[in-house]
């Protein structure tokens, strides 16, 4: 709640002041699929990706290469995101999902380090390497004691945080963020950097990452 522009948009029309990004760059951000448009017309990288809907995935089941993400396009905390390894498991879960969304975003899989990077007004914070005890960091990853691994600096060599930082602070104003927000990056094998998400109302739990 709130992530998606609709209370920043009630708070302009009464002018009451607040922290935090308005409602447009809210929703740009909150919406998966915009936001990862975004980037791409930024040339900012990230993973290839394509939507699929309950009249199309049939055709695509075919062509999808393994492993991928299976997402809502405006959803947060990892809530019904799954991590696709087996074609097997493609079907059942596309099915399921399709009866709660009626898209959902399919991204390509890059395999490596896990990273995050917080944004204080424009300044990058240090980056913050994830190390989930499940498949990815998911939400019993993100909000479990214990489930989760941080190594802040993450071990990285400086001139890759340095890229990591730059990557994920073009991410913040190219979706026109202000004041505090949180990009989700991965890392290939090269520490080539791959902007997933940005966070426009950070998690502020005893295991968030800002």
């Amino acid at each position: 709640g709130g992530e998606d522009g609709t209370i920043q948009e009630l708070l302009d029309t009464l002018r009451i002041p607040y922290g935090g990004s308005g409602p447009q760059a809210s929703a740009l951000a909150f919406n998966k699929l915009n936001a990862k448009r975004q980037f791409e017309r930024a040339g900012i990288p990230t993973p290839s990706y394509e939507v699929l809907s309950r009249e199309t995935y049939q055709h695509a089941l075919d062509h999808l290469a393994l492993p991928v993400f299976l997402k809502p396009l405006s959803e947060g905390s990892s809530i019904d995101v799954h991590f696709v390894e087996h074609r097997r498991d493609l079907m059942t879960i596309l099915e399921r999902a399709f009866d709660s969304y009626e898209s959902l975003l399919v991204e390509k899989a890059i395999v490596g380090k896990e990273v995050t990077v917080g944004i204080l007004g424009d300044e990058p914070l240090p980056v913050i390497e994830l190390r989930p005890r499940e498949p990815f960091y998911n939400f019993r990853a993100k909000y479990t004691l214990g489930m989760t691994e941080y190594l802040i600096p993450a071990p990285l060599a400086p001139r890759v945080a340095e890229r990591v930082q730059a990557v994920a602070l073009a991410a913040h104003q190219t979706l026109g963020l202000r004041d505090v927000s949180r990009v989700d990056i991965m890392l290939n094998k090269d520490d080539q950097p791959f902007v997933l998400e940005a966070n426009s109302i950070p998690g502020m739990t005893e295991t968030s990452l800002l």
